[in-house]
C-alpha cells in the first residue's frame, strides 16, 4: 500500500479528527524544530 492511498483512505474513512491531529501534530513538531534551530543559531558565537 503507497503512501497516497493510505491517506485516501484514512481521509475516506470516519478518522478524519485523527487524521487533522496526526497533522496538526506534524505542523507542531516541525515549528517546534525549526525555532530550537533558529534559537540555537542565534545563540551560537560567531
Amino acid at each position: 500500500m503507497t503512501l497516497s492511498s493510505r491517506w485516501a483512505a484514512l481521509l475516506r474513512s470516519d478518522s478524519i479528527p485523527a487524521v487533522l491531529a496526526a497533522v496538526g501534530f506534524a505542523v507542531l513538531a516541525a515549528v517546534v524544530a525549526l525555532a530550537s534551530a533558529a534559537i540555537v543559531v542565534a545563540v551560537m558565537p560567531e
